[in-house]
């Protein structure tokens, strides 16, 4: 069982939160020290909060009806791991190899994709587009993410744009509404209920050390059914290539699509994760 959060009522409390939060990320990350220099201008909490409240890497990306249902603790970690996502944010090579490969295949499978983590929603609604465009049948999306309040506004169907005031939302159609389902999951700690035919990953990985990133692909290569598809991101792929060595998935062409290459290597993996 987690214990429960140590209330952050002083700036001194800010700060050791931002240093445990902060303990997984790439420590030369520039949403630390951004956030940082937010907190140091701040007079006490009441002020911080208001800065934060006012505009802010995280506000921008959550949206601003989506953030003002945060606590100051998610509001933190929203700054620090940001919700950088958008509709059909796919490169034109991504989005032509989704089409013509993966999204063929899945039709006739069962159809269970995973996006993680899925923020406001904006992923897995366009993957769900896709879909019912290419007339896959039967398909589910499932996302997963950390943040309460982005897992409650992707539920509504009514996705903030990035940047526009709260006035301004997507209304998601309800014959995309209906494939799809999100919940509150912390890929560190809980276990995500899979398997998948795909599961994306993307614009998530590139936030932290590599040995973070290395457990968390262990976690996600778990998730994919044989034969099934991982998609990944350029930058992590560019970041750390080293840890897709031993990585028992092939990459597909020059995409940040993978496929299980070997379910011995992937067994051998588990076992050296066990070890560690």
């Amino acid at each position: 069982m987690q214990s429960e959060p140590q209330p952050i009522a002083t700036l001194p409390d800010v700060r050791a939160f931002v240093a445990e939060a902060t303990g997984r990320l790439d420590p030369a990350s520039r949403y630390i020290t951004e956030l940082l220099a937010i907190v140091d201008a701040s007079s006490d909490v009441a002020d911080l909060e208001a800065r934060l409240d006012r505009g802010c890497r995280g506000r921008y990306w959550a949206g601003e009806e989506t953030f003002s249902r945060m606590s100051l603790r998610e509001k933190l970690q929203v700054n620090l791991i940001t919700n950088e996502s958008q509709f059909m944010r796919f490169e034109v090579g991504e989005l032509s190899f989704l089409r013509e490969t993966v999204i063929p295949w899945l039709d006739g499978t069962r159809g269970r994709i995973c996006s993680l983590p899925s923020a406001n929603g904006e992923e897995a609604v366009s993957l769900a587009i896709e879909c019912v465009e290419a007339g896959v049948t039967p398909f589910d999306v499932r996302g997963f993410d950390i943040q309460r309040a982005c897992v409650e506004t992707a539920r509504t169907g009514r996705i903030p744009v990035s940047g526009l005031p709260k006035y301004v939302v997507g209304l998601v159609d309800e014959r995309i509404r209906r494939h799809l389902s999100f919940d509150v999951a912390d890929v560190f700690v809980d276990a995500i209920p899979g398997p998948f035919e795909l599961v994306v990953c993307r614009n998530f990985l590139g936030y932290f050390q590599p040995e973070v990133v290395a457990g968390v692909l262990d976690t996600l290569q778990e998730l994919v059914v044989w034969g099934g598809f991982l998609m990944l991101d350029e930058f992590i792929l560019g970041k750390h290539p080293e840890l897709f060595d031993a990585f028992p998935f092939t990459r597909l062409g020059e995409f940040p699509f993978f496929r299980i290459r070997s379910e011995s290597l992937r067994s051998r993996s588990a076992a050296g994760r066990a070890r560690r």
